[in-house]
């Protein structure tokens, strides 16, 4: 408890109550308020604790809410007391996941709207709850999604549904060429039938699909004999004989994919020979 500085006061004053029996004027206090005057002993002590309370009122009026015709800088000062940060960036909270542009977004809208620190964490930490819930809801959409996708494609192709997977897969591949990131996308695509389809499509015309017999090339100016699809796939200067070969940098998936495509062109050919 801050206490006055009495000084000198203090010998006059305590002597005014010389003689005066204190313990019997709290006797006389009304029950509701005598639990107050508990540690209370003295007289001074009495003014002490009043001068006390009286600057803890001071000390609320100076957080009390502005009035109707406070100025902006008076209001900008009330907000930075109860805890408004000088900067939109101060405004954080553990383990929130949340994009960089989405956390832009909210932190300029707390501090527009004056909150706290405090207050902007707790709404933090609830968008990201509602945002991880969103993503898994769509996750599970999603996954849902391509296994009904891939469902039909097998009903559709049966047993030659691997195979028709080659042809996509080689498609993209020869589309792509070593831009990773473009065969990602192509790939992702292709997890719709539709997609799926028109690459099928593109497949056959890459890997030249023969009516004219073995070893002849078709008549459109795209087509490519089976013959000279399994000499590129050992030409050490093409990049699926480099792969196949090991002359370059490869996915392990790239050559196993490449050796079962030339196997069913051998394949292919002693059938059609």
């Amino acid at each position: 408890m801050a206490e006055i500085e009495w000084g000198e006061v203090a010998t006059e004053f305590d002597t005014a109550f010389e003689g005066v029996d204190f313990e019997a004027i709290k006797a006389k206090v009304p029950e509701e308020y005598k639990s107050v005057l508990k540690d209370i002993k003295t007289p001074r002590g009495l003014v002490d604790s009043f001068a006390n309370a009286q600057k803890m009122i001071g000390k609320r009026n100076e957080n009390a809410i502005p009035g109707e015709k406070a100025t902006e800088a008076e209001w900008e000062s009330f907000y930075k007391k109860m805890g408004k940060p000088e900067n939109s960036d101060d405004y954080t909270a553990e383990g929130v996941k949340l994009s960089d542009e989405t956390l832009k977004a909210y932190r300029e809208i707390f501090k527009n709207n004056n909150l706290t620190k405090k207050q902007a964490g707790g709404l933090l930490s609830k968008f990201s709850e509602i945002e991880a819930n969103k993503s898994s809801a769509a996750e599970v959409e999603e996954k849902k999604y391509e296994e009904d996708q891939l469902r039909e494609r097998k009903l559709k192709y049966g047993e030659k549904f691997e195979a028709t997977n080659n042809i996509v897969e080689s498609a993209i591949h020869k589309l792509s060429g070593d831009d990773k990131g473009f065969a990602e996308a192509l790939n992702f695509l292709t997890k719709d039938n539709s997609y799926f389809e028109m690459f099928r499509q593109i497949g056959d015309v890459l890997r030249g699909a023969n009516p004219n017999g073995p070893g002849e090339k078709n008549s459109g100016s795209t087509g490519v004999s089976i013959a000279d699809q399994i000499k590129a796939y050992n030409d050490p200067t093409t990049r699926e004989g480099k792969i196949r070969l090991g002359l370059i940098k490869h996915d392990e998936a790239d050559r196993s994919r490449i050796n079962a495509e030339l196997k069913a062109l051998y394949k292919k050919q002693a059938e059609e020979g």
